[in-house]
């Protein structure tokens, strides 16, 4: 059985956040009626966020690290990590996911504050998100 040790790792160095999460990240999906989640890709997706939000949010708490605070310029560099090639997704909506997993649990404060990102998709030998946050 996999441990969520094995599932989620962070680590903070100076003003940076590091995560390592061992899952496939979904691409962002919005689509609501009537500001519920409606569509089986949307409550999937939602089921996703709330699922690996408590996961990073519990190994942040028990690993020590703190938020980063809000109202802060940030930077994020994510990289999106599969077993094969992987272009069914479009990197813009893995972005967006990975910001509204991250949001109020990593850094505090709205992603408007995130000015710069860098991203890819690659080709690894494990399937998962690294993530890093930080003040600019």
């Amino acid at each position: 059985m996999t441990t969520l040790a094995e599932l989620v790792t962070v680590s903070r160095q100076k003003d940076t956040i590091n995560l390592w999460l061992a899952t496939e990240c979904p691409p962002c999906v919005r689509m609501t009626r009537a500001g519920k989640w409606t569509e089986p890709r949307a409550v999937d997706y939602n089921n996703w966020q709330a699922t690996w939000k408590e996961r990073i949010r519990f190994t942040m708490s028990t690993s020590g690290v703190e938020p980063l605070p809000g109202g802060v310029p940030l930077f994020l560099s994510c990289t999106f990590q599969y077993k094969r090639k992987y272009h069914a997704f479009d990197l813009d909506n893995l972005i967006k996911a990975s910001l509204d997993l991250i949001q109020g649990v990593v850094f505090l404060g709205a992603d408007s504050w995130v000015d710069r990102i860098v991203s890819d998709k690659i080709v690894a030998s494990l399937t998962g998100v690294s993530l890093n946050i930080g003040r600019l």
